[in-house]
């Protein structure tokens, strides 16, 4: 099983979006990008869910702001259901259907002959990571 922090979602789908990948490969990326997506989709849906029960809003509806920034009701609570949210897991378990393109990811990714350097580096790193631990 593949466990990956929500926070994190969106750096490994944009780090597989770049890759140069041809025909399976390719195919195969995309199938994996699509779970990420739809985990990502719904931590997108989270975080408006507690922008709109966490922020003040105008009798008209709109968002109170000040300094260009919303206004929290209450700092501290916003603060401890985000950094919750911010940590909660993705599961991706290696079901039958799932099996081939988990595979398929992680012999991408040892076979990435890429210099990589920065912040592409750790998202690279971390991937890899989560595919030796998968299988270990």
């Amino acid at each position: 099983m593949l466990v990956f922090m929500k926070a994190n979602l969106e750096k490994y789908i944009l780090f597989l979006h770049e890759l140069k990948l041809e025909s399976k490969d390719s195919r195969v990326r995309s199938r994996f990008k699509k779970v990420l997506v739809e985990h990502y989709q719904q931590f997108q849906e989270e975080m408006h869910e507690l922008k709109e029960q966490h922020m003040l809003k105008n009798e008209d509806g709109s968002f109170v702001m000040r300094n260009r920034a919303m206004v929290p009701r209450d700092v501290h609570k916003l603060q401890h259901e985000l950094q919750e949210l911010l940590e909660e897991k993705v599961l991706i378990e290696a079901t039958g259907e799932r099996l081939p393109t988990l595979q398929g990811i992680n012999q991408i990714l040892q076979q990435c002959t890429l210099q990589l350097e920065g912040e592409t580096a750790d998202v690279y790193d971390e991937l890899c990571e989560q595919f030796e631990q998968y299988t270990e």
